[in-house]
């Protein structure tokens, strides 16, 4: 399984007067690309604010729903577990931000590429939910704290790898290898998905969960009228279509027929 980008879009929102760890990387892979050749764009934006942020995605989807525009979308700013915080003080939760992200990643067919270079990035993994359409195809964000420096290096890395190697793989061992390596968390929307299925499963699919659950709701059903065994409500509750319908929305097999193949069942 792989995903498609023609373009690495830097997004500044870096306070004035901080190090500007977005314009150097801009300056660096402009440099390598030209170098290299054959590459895909690199494009920088400055984005002040949090509703700036959001009316840039919502222009980025317009064009990939237009031109077939795929981004690798990379975003410097500050960052908390709760979201993002931009240059002008405004933040947005994760929640606030998903539906663009969702958006785009609609309009990009579920290409999109998610690289957050600020601290708590990895956060974004919990906004992702299995009943609601996947905001991105993967992300690499650090999982907590991290000094400026330490980012920079890492990522600088990731993408030098990225652009001379074509290989994401050969990126994130560059990447691992520097000091701040570690501290990255690089996640596809399959994988999380998977552990949704498979923690929800261990929780509620064992055979206890399941006699206990349905004893609840054969209760609650009798109270209004209908007479329910407990053999019918256990397979209702381990019925493998819930999961189907959850894996056509969050993969969006209902809008790409072909995303079928691309993302297989998931064994719950």
């Amino acid at each position: 399984m792989t995903a498609i980008f023609n373009q690495i879009l830097i997004v500044d929102s870096l306070p004035d007067g901080q190090l500007n760890t977005a314009a150097r990387l801009f300056a660096d892979a402009h440099d390598w690309a030209q170098a290299i050749g054959g590459v895909p764009h690199i494009a920088s934006v400055r984005i002040p604010s949090s509703g700036a942020f959001l009316d840039l995605l919502a222009q980025l989807a317009q064009q990939a729903a237009r031109d077939a525009y795929v981004p690798l979308l990379h975003i410097e700013c500050h960052g908390r577990e709760e979201g993002l915080e931009f240059a002008d003080g405004s933040g947005l939760t994760w929640d606030e931000v998903k539906p663009a992200f969702v958006a785009l990643n609609v309009a990009t067919r579920l290409n999109l590429i998610v690289v957050v270079a600020a601290c708590h990035g990895g956060a974004i993994a919990g906004f992702v939910r299995a009943e609601h359409r996947a905001p991105f195809w993967a992300f690499l964000a650090p999982k907590r704290q991290i000094s400026a420096g330490d980012l920079e290096a890492a990522l600088s890395a990731f993408y030098q790898a990225l652009l001379m190697t074509r290989s994401s793989e050969r990126a994130m061992d560059a990447l691992r290898a520097t000091p701040a390596g570690q501290e990255f968390w690089q996640l596809s929307a399959q994988t999380i998905y998977r552990l949704i299925v498979e923690g929800y499963a261990e929780r509620h699919l064992t055979q206890e969960a399941v006699q206990q659950q349905a004893e609840r709701l054969r209760a609650r059903a009798a109270a209004h009228g209908a007479v329910w065994s407990q053999a019918q409500i256990e397979a209702m509750i381990r019925d493998p279509r819930i999961f189907e319908g959850f894996r056509r929305e969050f993969f969006m097999v209902d809008l790409y027929p072909d995303h079928a193949e691309r993302f297989p069942a998931v064994a719950a």
